[in-house]
């Protein structure tokens, strides 16, 4: 083994010494740093392994994945076989889920990251995720070490993006902090109103416009009938929300395409990936189509209006000039 100078050899005592006492100031990417150190001083032969320090150099590593969903549901996996203590916690196994390598951005680039796994029950499950449960869940990677008294290394950050399911499987899109930088700011002018129906801008009395009702029947995942009176005419929760109060669908959230008065029956523009049951309690919100008409004819609220349907368009403007 090739000599070391006392000041090389110095160091190493003290990063061996900081890798068994792991003091209070030294930082996990410090700690990273060190094995990597060692790791490397080994493959070239200037130092040796030791009983003492052998575990040091083959540490048994697991990737961590904290998500932490909307509704405060927190999931703790990791890529094991069998459960990991780590952090003071307990970490499920999910040897199925796996990520793509990191890419970090530089300066104001959004970085990528994917990752991908298998459909589990009591973990992720494909109900759960098309229904929107996951929808913005925040996501922490971490790499653990389950026979050292080390810290977790963060490895990657950010939240769910777009997502897609085939065949029992899915794949997520992780957008860091950066990419909130990407989205537009402000408004621009437009025809349609801009507010949300009922909200602080909008100002519409969600009492007269939102009522709730009992499931009598479930036709199919489209298609629910109601009971109670019929407080709205038809067509009036078009475009609206319904939201499953209770039941194993509790918390689902879908756009309504129609609504027949008479027979008490919603439509659906897309299927409930959780069919409610008789029985169970939902929550209708009527429609808006964001045009004038509709908020001054239906609603009688033109003076909260948030568009310019006035305003001439790019045609108007690009026009050649008659006379």
């Amino acid at each position: 083994m090739a000599k070391l100078n006392p000041k090389t050899r110095a160091s190493l005592v003290v990063i061996e010494q900081l890798l068994r006492g792991n003091p209070k100031g030294l930082s996990a990417y410090e700690l990273q740093v060190s094995m990597a150190t060692l790791a490397m001083l080994e493959r070239r032969g200037l130092v040796s392994r030791h009983a003492g320090l052998g575990s040091m150099f083959s540490p048994r590593t697991a990737t961590l994945w904290r998500i932490t969903r909307a509704d405060g549901v927190i999931l703790r996996l990791c890529d094991w076989d069998t459960a990991l203590s780590a952090d003071g916690e307990t970490w499920q196994p999910n040897g199925s889920t796996e990520r793509s390598s990191v890419r970090l951005g530089v300066g104001l680039q959004p970085g990528n990251t994917d990752i991908r796994g298998i459909f589990a029950a009591g973990q992720i499950t494909e109900a759960d995720m098309l229904s929107g449960r996951y929808d913005y869940a925040a996501l922490l990677v971490s790499l653990g070490f389950a026979n050292l008294a080390l810290p977790s290394i963060q490895i990657a950050s950010g939240r769910f993006g777009e997502v897609s399911a085939d065949n029992g499987q899915y794949t997520v899109a992780i957008n860091d902090l950066v990419q909130a930088l990407q989205s537009s700011v402000g408004e621009s002018t437009s025809a349609a109103c801009r507010a949300t129906f009922g909200d602080a801008r909008c100002q519409a009395s969600l009492a007269t416009w939102r009522h709730t009702y009992t499931l009598s029947s479930v036709t199919d995942a489209r298609t629910l009938v109601l009971t109670g009176p019929s407080l709205l005419p038809s067509g009036t929760y078009a475009q609206g929300v319904v939201e499953i109060m209770s039941g194993a669908a509790t918390g689902l959230r879908m756009e309504v395409k129609a609504w027949a008065s008479g027979t008490l029956t919603l439509g659906l523009y897309l299927p409930l990936p959780i069919l409610p049951a008789a029985g169970d309690s939902v929550r209708v919100t009527a429609g808006c189509d964001k045009a004038l008409a509709t908020c001054r004819d239906v609603f009688a609220n033109t003076i909260n209006f948030q568009g310019e349907p006035h305003v001439p368009g790019l045609d108007a403007l690009a026009a050649p000039e008659v006379g």
